[in-house]
């Protein structure tokens, strides 16, 4: 299983766009990104989001 590790206490948790929602990290086909943890269709690379 891929393992990636994300130091959220560096960098802090991202906003979902257009919300006050913190991102959830996940593993997607071996990448590290940021999703909308209320199941919505934004997705970004950890390390790649406009911020």
């Amino acid at each position: 299983m891929p393992h990636a590790d994300v130091d959220l206490y560096a960098v802090g948790l991202p906003l979902v766009p257009g919300t006050q929602r913190p991102a959830r990290a996940a593993l997607v086909d071996g990448i590290a990104v940021w999703q909308d943890p209320a199941g919505g269709p934004w997705t970004c690379p950890v390390g790649r989001c406009p911020g």
